[in-house]
């Protein structure tokens, strides 16, 4: 009777988790609760229960601190984000003629960088590094071998409230615009001020 009993409790439990939670679908993705079978009890990651929302990508908590940046929320986005380009910022702090990690391209599984001539932005220098990639624990990990891994610290993500012009083509009347979203990132291979585009 008493193991009926704590069964009954723990699906009142579980029910009460999802009908709490916003988006039910990041229950099902995110793994935000587990069953410990031994005891029957259930354990709640206190570090999901700070997550507080969604923007462009990335996963915020309910400080508005980023905790890590996820392609596939990004895809589902009013803004698709392409690559993340270094500000000026971080250039004009180096004067090293190759300007490392210039641009980054995060993929699920593999993240793209790209190194650029410092007189010529946008010339690719080289052929790039590819870095494993994975999320776990709600944080972004980085591997050159996918062996050692290493977190991709996100300092700070700043939404400007200002508008990117571009153009992709010679057409002046081919003018494109788009949120001005500034990104820190750090790891041991790139660094620095990144501004989010969502040009090919």
């Amino acid at each position: 009777m008493k193991i009926k009993i704590s069964i009954i409790i723990n699906l009142l439990l579980i029910v009460a988790v999802i009908s709490n939670c916003k988006d039910k679908k990041f229950l099902e993705d995110k793994n935000i609760y587990e069953i410990n079978k031994s005891n029957n009890s259930l354990n709640i990651n206190k570090e999901v229960e700070n997550i507080k929302y969604w923007k462009y990508g990335f996963c915020f908590n309910n400080q508005g601190i980023p905790l890590y940046y996820d392609p596939d929320e990004n895809a589902k986005s009013d803004f698709a984000i392409t690559y993340f380009i270094k500000t000026d910022i971080g250039i004009k702090k180096s004067n090293e003629e190759i300007v490392r990690g210039d641009s980054i391209r995060i993929y699920n599984d593999m993240i793209l960088v790209l190194d650029t001539y410092r007189k010529n932005r946008g010339l690719p220098y080289g052929e790039g590094l590819e870095l494993k990639h994975k999320i776990e624990n709600y944080k972004n990990y980085v591997s050159k071998d996918g062996k050692n891994w290493e977190v991709l610290e996100i300092k700070y993500f700043k939404e400007t409230h200002q508008k990117r012009v571009y153009t992709q083509t010679n057409n002046k009347d081919d003018v494109y615009t788009e949120p001005l979203i500034l990104v820190y990132f750090k790891c041991s291979y790139f660094e620095g001020e990144y501004y989010a585009t969502s040009a090919l």
